[in-house]
C-alpha cells in the first residue's frame, strides 16, 4: 500500500506517535467502525487489531493489513500463521472482515468478500469484468449491488460497498491511535482478497 503522507512529503511518523495512551497487546482485540454510504444502509464494519507484545508507544511500528478469502473470517489468518509472524517481526497486524450482505437463500449466503477489480462490474462495457454470465451457474445477489444497480445479477458475485473507503477510513483510524510507520504499510490478501489487495493498489 502506498504511504500516502510521504507522497505528499509528510512526516514517516502517523499521528499515533504522540498518542500518551498504553494500549493492549499480545492478543486480538475485536473493534468495529460504523460505516455509512449515500444510497446504503449504515452497517458495523468489524476488524481484528493483534497489537504485539514488544509495541512501544513513540516508537515506529510496521503496519500489515490481512484480508481473507470469498467466504472467509479474518481471525482464521491469525491463527495460520500471521499471529506467531506478528509477534516475532514486531508488526501490528490488522484483520478487516469483508461484507456479508448476500440476501437470504441466495447461493452467495454466508460468503463475506471484498469488491475488487471487476467482481461487481455487471453494468459495465469495461473489458474487466470478473465472470461471463454464459458460464456463471450460480446466482448471487448481494443486497448492496441490488440497491445500487435496481436488480440482482449473476457476475455481481461480492458486495457493491465501498470497501476500499472503509480500509482508508480504518487506515486513518490506525494511523491516529498507534505509532505506525508511514514507510512501511503493507497488504496481504488470499483470493478475493487478493484482488482486493490490487484495487487498494490503484486507489489509495
Amino acid at each position: 500500500m502506498a504511504p500516502r503522507g510521504l507522497q505528499a512529503g509528510g512526516d514517516e511518523r502517523s499521528p499515533g506517535c504522540s498518542a500518551s495512551a498504553d494500549p493492549v497487546r499480545g492478543k486480538q482485540l475485536q473493534q468495529a467502525l460504523t460505516w455509512a454510504e449515500d444510497g446504503l444502509p449504515e452497517v458495523d464494519r468489524s476488524f481484528l487489531i493483534d497489537v504485539p507484545e514488544k509495541y512501544q508507544p513513540g516508537q515506529l511500528t510496521p503496519l500489515v493489513f490481512v484480508f481473507h478469502g470469498w467466504g472467509g473470517q479474518g481471525s482464521w489468518y491469525h491463527d495460520w500463521g500471521f499471529g506467531p509472524l506478528s509477534e516475532s517481526e514486531g508488526f501490528i497486524a490488522v484483520y478487516p472482515q469483508g461484507m456479508d450482505d448476500c440476501k437470504p437463500g441466495e447461493s452467495c449466503n454466508g460468503h463475506s468478500s471484498w469488491n475488487a477489480v471487476g467482481s461487481t462490474r455487471s453494468s459495465s462495457s469495461s473489458s474487466r469484468v470478473a465472470c461471463d454470465v454464459e458460464h456463471q451457474t450460480h446466482r448471487f445477489c448481494y443486497h448492496s449491488c441490488e440497491v445500487r444497480k435496481g436488480e440482482c445479477h449473476p457476475c455481481d458475485w461480492t458486495t457493491c460497498y465501498d470497501d476500499v473507503g472503509f480500509v482508508e477510513h480504518l487506515l486513518d483510524r490506525m494511523e491516529a491511535r498507534y505509532c505506525i510507520d508511514r514507510r512501511r504499510i503493507f497488504a496481504y490478501g488470499c483470493s478475493n482478497g487478493g484482488m482486493f489487495v490490487h484495487q487498494l493498489a490503484q486507489r489509495l
